[in-house]
């Protein structure tokens, strides 16, 4: 399916406005074997785990072939720590090697060294784990991903939501719905000015829901494309009246525990499982004067950076769920992409399959919390992530069984986005050309 295109990716969504949006990943990809503790110092060791039985789909199960040049992931992660960015974790597994590393720190202030086991909320990149959910209550007959949201949602939401009663509960999911983004401008200032304001409270879907309400389409549902994190938004909303409850417990239930996802939790809906790493987005007063005395008590020592730690341990939204580590994440890609045990074949094709994908542009498609997209001679399945604070690159290149994974504690800004590039796209590189 091939709909008219409104506005690219929102990588960075209003990055100028403090964006907590998608952060599609630009690259990804590499080989070495040493899993390598927290700098400056690091240990190193053999990591290898054991490589899933299951094959990746049809289209691309063409021989592994990992003849690529040396690449030096520690040296070039070491490279890239600087005033941005206090410190990075990456997760490179091949079907032969695995490098998994930090390097730098998880505290500016008290430079704590990056641990190679660093949980962070992962934005956007958690958008498939909603996703998948839908899709499994979907085949099991629980929902039908194509009824309107009337079939849900009560008419005090519905009159309130151009278009509500025609949109589906898949367009939500594919951002062809034409609802406004709660975080485009201007109201992107007002989420997070309100989430400063309440910042010991938890805030799930129904305190977004707000910030959605009485805003202007962006057209009409099903004729176009435009990446909107109000429908996962609004897709957390059906999952409680469907289920009963909040998604948090279908989730810990379906997904978190049977995929084995020890270091992953639903943020502020369930205890933490261990400490999140603080995140740091560079203070500029011209953008967020309007919000400028509710962050003051989170400055960095040096006043250059938020610390928005405190702000995120209180935010659990269906648009960015999960709290995770870097081996869990490229785990649940991998299995989502290639597990026929723990993911049927039914719940990938409603996600990914290729009469459920949209085509944004030539070479790249969106499906249900995943973009899929041929770079070079290969088809990549990515959905990175971006908050204050907090960027993720999330990869998985089926025909090479090779998965990338990266954290930095820096987001939010244009000079964090510049240093993500620079992070991935030499790595995919590496793999791909």
């Amino acid at each position: 399916m091939k709909l008219a295109k409104t506005k690219f990716i929102k990588q960075m969504a209003c990055l100028a406005a403090l964006a907590t949006a998608l952060a599609t990943i630009t690259a990804c990809s590499s080989k070495k074997s040493n899993e390598v503790d927290a700098l400056p110092t690091p240990n190193v060791e053999d990591s290898r785990p054991p490589v899933e039985d299951s094959q990746p789909p049809v289209e691309d199960s063409q021989p592994p072939s990992i003849e690529t040049p040396a690449f030096n992931f520690q040296q070039h992660i070491d490279s890239l720590v600087s005033d941005t960015v206090a410190g990075i974790v990456l997760f490179v597994e091949t079907p032969t090697e695995t490098f998994h590393g930090s390097a730098g720190y998880s505290d500016r202030d008290s430079l704590v060294p990056m641990p190679i086991n660093a949980r962070m909320p992962i934005g956007s990149a958690g958008k498939k784990y909603t996703a998948l959910l839908v899709a499994m209550l979907h085949e099991e007959g629980l929902l039908d991903i194509n009824n309107t949201l009337d079939t849900w949602l009560s008419a005090d939401i519905l009159d309130r939501i151009p278009n509500a009663r025609q949109i589906t509960l898949r367009q939500l999911l594919d951002h062809s719905a034409g609802i406004y983004d709660y975080l485009d401008d201007p109201t992107i200032l007002q989420f997070f000015d309100a989430a400063f304001a309440q910042i010991n409270e938890v805030k799930t879907d129904s305190f977004a829901l707000q910030f959605i309400l009485d805003q202007e389409a962006y057209f009409d549902p099903g004729t176009a494309w435009h990446y909107s994190n109000s429908g996962y938004i609004l897709a957390g909303l059906v999952l409680k009246e469907v289920l009963g409850h909040h998604a948090s417990v279908a989730m810990r239930a379906r997904i978190l525990d049977p995929f084995e996802l020890h270091n992953t939790n639903f943020s502020a809906m369930e205890a933490d499982i261990a400490a999140r790493i603080p995140g740091y987005y560079f203070y500029d007063a011209n953008i967020i004067a309007p919000i400028a005395e509710r962050i003051a008590g989170y400055l960095s020592a040096d006043e250059k950076f938020i610390e928005t730690k405190a702000l995120y341990e209180g935010i659990g939204v269906s648009d960015a769920p999960v709290v995770s580590d870097v081996k869990d994440l490229a785990r649940f890609l991998k299995t989502v992409i290639t597990d026929t045990d723990k993911v049927s074949q039914s719940v990938r094709n409603t996600m990914v399959g290729a009469e459920n994908l949209i085509e944004i542009e030539s070479g790249l498609s969106v499906g249900l919390g995943l973009f899929k997209e041929r770079m070079g001679n290969h088809i990549v399945y990515h959905h990175g992530g971006l908050e204050y604070g907090y960027s993720t690159s999330n990869i998985y290149i089926p025909s090479l069984d090779v998965s990338i994974t990266a954290f930095m504690n820096c987001g939010g800004s244009i000079q964090c986005e510049l240093e993500q590039t620079a992070l991935i796209d030499p790595i995919l590189e590496n793999f791909l050309f």
